[in-house]
């Protein structure tokens, strides 16, 4: 067969994304101990810290999230609580 200037073409099939509310509720519920701004802003590190913070303040109002203090008291760490 010839098949000069021909080309496989893979089926491209797009990822629904996922909402970045619902990526933050489902890393901290991974998080055994919990997690800190911190170490959330570090692992979603392309996006602000300001519309982080809003996020995990809404899960907190939802009653997804409960936190808590650190023994140093000068962060929070969050926990998710399983819808």
């Amino acid at each position: 067969m010839n098949r000069r200037n021909k080309q496989f073409v893979q089926e491209h099939v797009e990822k629904e994304q996922v909402p970045l509310k619902e990526q933050v509720y489902r890393w901290i519920l991974n998080q055994e101990d919990g997690a800190t701004f911190g170490e959330t802003y570090m692992h979603f590190n392309k996006y602000s810290p300001r519309y982080l913070r809003e996020h995990i303040r809404n899960l907190k109002d939802m009653g997804l999230l409960r936190t808590e203090t650190c023994r140093c008291h000068c962060s929070t760490i969050y926990h998710g609580i399983k819808k």
